[in-house]
């Protein structure tokens, strides 16, 4: 498999491997990708990255699909969405503003921002939240409250910092999130904290875990546990969910800015049509070959 080609990209910190099927052949396969994603992704001994990203067409349409960095698949990515934007603005002559992107939540309405034919941001329609507990999913009764969950007792080891309220938040942006509200993030340690949450009996198909702290009604700051890839720099659908959940529990506006370690993104969720726009860089990394050690 010398010469396959990848493409390094991150947004806000967050950062993927697009494998361009479209321009570079349609092999390895999806499920080889997921295969070798681990030993790719890996830090230190492959190119680094919080996953793949598989671009290539349907029907005529561009589509996503995403690979974590432990080799599992999932629905949606964000950050990966904005950052195929920019490779398609930039490698494919995509000038239209508005374009549609088929992931496994469904189909997106995808807004690039330019000037003078530069790249400057994207935004993403990212669809409405999901707060059916049966759909997020949780192990709950279908009648509970999602903003308001009580972990199990055998999950808060290590100890937890104080949670406000004593109870966290589930929203699904087509993959699972639990927001955790804390007065002080320097008391988080995600690395501790997030292996033990995402796998809590709770989640049936485990869940991207956050940590938030509002700092006013149009800013919070959060740190994730990503499902399948560990502590990541930003994530997307997770800053679109902990805005929902904080807009309904009373803390944020229905726009507000999400400080993520790897940057800000902005989100406004619409009264309009109850979808949750998100908008945020993209940034090209490099390219890569692989060698024939993979």
């Amino acid at each position: 498999m010398d010469g396959i080609r990848l493409y390094k990209y991150h947004g806000a910190g967050n950062d993927f491997l697009i494998r361009d099927m479209i321009t570079d052949g349609s092999e390895p396969s999806f499920e080889h990708l997921q295969t070798l994603a681990p030993a790719l992704c890996a830090r230190f001994t492959g190119i680094g990255a919080d996953g793949i990203l598989v671009l290539d067409r349907i029907d005529g349409n561009w589509r996503m699909r995403v690979i974590n960095s432990d080799g599992s698949s999932a629905q949606m990515c964000g950050n990966g969405s904005r950052c195929i934007a920019r490779h398609l603005f930039e490698r494919h002559g995509v000038r239209a503003p508005k374009f549609n992107l088929i992931t496994g939540r469904g189909t997106l309405a995808i807004t690039i921002n330019s000037c003078a034919d530069r790249f400057i941001d994207a935004t993403v329609d990212m669809g409405a939240p999901i707060l059916d507990p049966q759909r997020i999913p949780i192990s709950a009764n279908s009648d509970c409250d999602p903003l308001r969950l009580s972990l199990p007792t055998e999950y808060r080891t290590p100890p937890m910092p104080q949670v406000i309220g004593e109870t966290f938040a589930a929203v699904s942006m087509g993959n699972p999130h639990a927001i955790f509200m804390v007065n002080d993030l320097t008391q988080v340690n995600i690395g501790s904290f997030g292996p033990a949450l995402e796998t809590a009996s709770i989640f049936p198909q485990k869940s991207n875990i956050h940590f938030a702290h509002v700092i006013d009604p149009t800013q919070a700051r959060i740190v994730t546990w990503e499902r399948g890839a560990g502590a990541t720099l930003a994530c997307g659908t997770g800053a679109c969910a902990t805005l929902v959940a904080l807009n309904l529990k009373g803390h944020l506006n229905r726009s507000a800015k999400i400080h993520v370690p790897g940057g800000t993104l902005n989100i406004d969720w619409r009264e309009s049509d109850g979808h949750v726009m998100m908008t945020g860089p993209a940034v090209f990394i490099g390219t890569f070959k692989l060698g024939h050690g993979l």
